[in-house]
């Protein structure tokens, strides 16, 4: 029901966006948005890409309108059925207060938290790092067979993650790449590097079954990162990440 119903007695209260939701809708917003810091989920049918410069720090656009849509009949998982569903609300703007002929109506959609995390796994996504400081040392040791052409390598070391900043990706998604976003490593050794890195993700079924085909093939990474899901967690222990910080920021 239409909570300001009692504004228009001509329309229905039961009448959404008064029986007119394809012509009063804003088609150049209707935007998705999530925050890299907390994982919360926001809607908002009068913004687009970009408003997020303007928002509080952390917010991040996510994806276009209709973005959960399997198709374009979909109308279970368009945006105003999805954010009306879960706690959403719409609000009417009067731009003619006569006829009520261009009012616009606003819908907007806040989640928080294990409800946000909630709401995108069940469409299919995880909530994972897409930005992490990485203090990796690595030993490295091959072993030849004389009478094959078969050979182990071995990783052995010390990784430390600290994620700055997380956001949404496909169910299934496994590391693809990391980008450093300095030029340099901090390099205290050959094998020894601290960087701040972009990580992006795939779905490609044959990188996935590439990766599991890696310990088969005898390439053995027997580390085990340490990883703080904030830099809050981080108690500031480690000496090359607190001079990466110090000497990077």
């Amino acid at each position: 029901m239409d909570p300001l119903a009692e504004k228009y007695y001509s329309i229905s209260p039961y009448a959404y966006c008064g029986g007119n939701p394809v012509n009063r809708i804003d088609p150049d917003g209707m935007d998705w948005f999530q925050n890299s810091q907390t994982g919360d989920v926001a809607y908002f049918s009068n913004l687009s890409k970009g408003a997020e410069k303007s928002m509080v720090k952390g917010w991040q656009w996510m994806g276009e309108n209709d973005m959960f849509k399997s198709n374009k009949d979909d109308i279970a998982n368009s945006d105003n059925t999805l954010a009306l569903k879960n706690g959403g609300d719409f609000k009417v703007i009067e731009n003619n207060p006569l006829t009520h002929d261009d009012d616009e109506v606003v819908t907007s959609m806040l989640l928080k938290g294990d409800k946000a995390t909630k709401f995108m796994s069940d469409r299919g996504f995880d909530f994972k790092p897409t930005q992490q400081i990485r203090d990796e040392l690595e030993f490295n040791t091959n072993i030849d067979h004389d009478n094959t052409k078969f050979a182990i390598s071995t990783i052995s070391g010390e990784q430390t993650f600290i994620t700055e900043k997380s956001g949404y990706v496909p169910k299934g998604s496994i590391e693809d790449g990391i980008i450093p976003t300095k030029a340099n490593n901090l390099l205290y050794l050959d094998n020894h590097t601290v960087n701040r890195f972009q990580i992006t993700y795939t779905t490609n079924g044959l990188k996935k079954a590439l990766n599991s085909l890696m310990p088969l093939i005898g390439y053995h990474d027997f580390r085990i990162p340490t990883v703080y899901s904030s830099p809050s967690e981080y108690p500031r222990n480690n000496k090359y990440i607190n001079i990466f910080l110090r000497t990077r920021e």
